[in-house]
């Protein structure tokens, strides 16, 4: 249950960040500055690396592999 929460959790932080990462390139396209050569594609590639552990997090979360503390047939123990 707190491992299925955990994961939640770091998928909302995961989203925030991709969309604070949106918000600084569209700020970054519209005022353009010499620091925009680097900043934008750092920026892209950022906001696709998020985005993507977010997805795999969010994926865990609703269909956990078996036997990880996150499914519901965890036995620690090997009783059950």
């Amino acid at each position: 249950m707190v491992v299925t929460a955990l994961n939640g959790l770091a998928t909302g932080l995961l989203l925030a960040t991709s969309i604070a990462l949106v918000c600084l390139l569209v700020l970054l396209l519209r005022f353009p500055s010499a620091r925009s050569v680097i900043a934008v594609p750092l920026t892209t590639v950022g906001f696709l690396v998020s985005t993507l552990f977010m997805f795999g997090v969010g994926y865990e979360t609703v269909r956990p592999e078996p036997n990880t503390p996150a499914s519901a047939d965890h036995r620690p123990c090997g009783f059950g």
